[in-house]
């Protein structure tokens, strides 16, 4: 497939502590497939500063990193617990993630893609995320 422009769109859920946000969320970025890896990426920017963000999916995984004014590595597999580095500026702090799924597809006009997991801050604070993402052609 090659690097190609595309539209992006992430919708789902977020809940914790009995709170529940939907959220969707719209970019313009690239889409590359490498050896069955499909990497999606995109630019962000903040009141803070920029960020670029890449999607990295292949079977059974799923890897978010985030570089820029924030820099997170998440590696999402169903089934196992993963440390998550975060860091701004201000400092730097870990925590945990546990998938549980990961699961995409090609379609005719790109990608689809599914992100279940929760993120575990210590203290009993856990954050639940459902998340599609849908890649078409922006040409």
């Amino acid at each position: 497939m090659g690097m190609k422009r595309v539209k992006i769109c992430m919708d789902g859920t977020r809940s914790s502590g009995g709170m529940k946000e939907n959220f969707q969320e719209n970019y313009v970025g690239t889409l590359e497939v490498t050896n069955g890896i499909y990497g999606i990426t995109y630019h962000e920017k903040t009141a803070e500063g920029d960020i670029c963000n890449k999607v990295e999916l292949s079977p059974g995984k799923a890897l978010i990193t985030k570089d820029g004014i924030l820099k997170v590595t998440m590696e999402i597999v169903p089934g196992e617990v993963k440390e998550v580095l975060y860091s701004i500026p201000q400092g730097s702090l870990s925590f945990q993630s546990k998938g549980s799924e990961v699961s995409f597809r090609e379609t005719k006009d790109g990608l689809e893609a599914r992100l279940h997991y929760v993120l575990g801050f210590g203290g009993g604070y856990d954050q639940k995320t459902e998340m599609n993402i849908r890649v078409v052609s922006a040409e």
